[in-house]
C-alpha cells in the first residue's frame, strides 16, 4: 500500500535511508540489487501473495540473510506462527500503531542481524 509506505519512509528516514517498492512482482529484483539491511512488507501488497514474497526471499541464496518484518493492518494475527515458521523474524500489528514501537522493533532486527549488543 502507497500510503503505508510512503508514511514508514518517511517516519523511517531521519535514521535510515529507505527504498519503497510498491508491488510484490518488483520487490525481488529491488532487494537483489540494492542488498537492504533490512526488509518490511506489508501483508496488503498487491497481486502477488505476500506469502511467496516471503518464500522468495528466504530460498535465495543472495537474500535469505536479511531479515524481515511483516506488517499487517488488522489484528488477526492467526497466521503469525506461519509467518515466522516461514522465515520472517517479527510480525507487527499497526493497530494501534505506535511509530516509537516501530522503530525499536526495527532497530532490533538490524542490531541481531549485525551481533550488535546494547550498552
Amino acid at each position: 500500500m502507497k500510503v503505508v509506505g510512503n508514511y514508514l519512509r518517511d517516519l523511517a528516514e531521519p535514521d535510515y535511508q529507505v527504498i519503497c517498492v510498491e508491488s510484490g512482482e518488483n520487490v525481488f529484483d529491488c532487494v537483489t540489487n540494492e542488498q537492504p539491511d533490512l526488509i518490511i512488507i506489508d501483508i496488503c501488497q498487491g497481486p502477488i501473495c505476500t506469502l511467496d514474497v516471503l518464500v522468495t526471499l528466504k530460498t535465495s541464496e543472495t537474500t535469505h540473510d536479511i531479515p524481515v518484518i511483516i506488517l499487517t493492518g488488522g489484528g488477526n494475527t492467526e497466521n503469525k506462527a506461519e509467518w515466522l515458521n516461514l522465515g520472517a523474524t517479527e510480525y507487527s500489528v499497526l493497530t494501534p500503531f505506535s511509530p516509537t514501537v516501530f522503530k525499536a522493533k526495527a532497530a532490533t532486527q538490524l542490531r541481531i542481524a549485525k551481533n550488535i549488543t546494547i550498552k
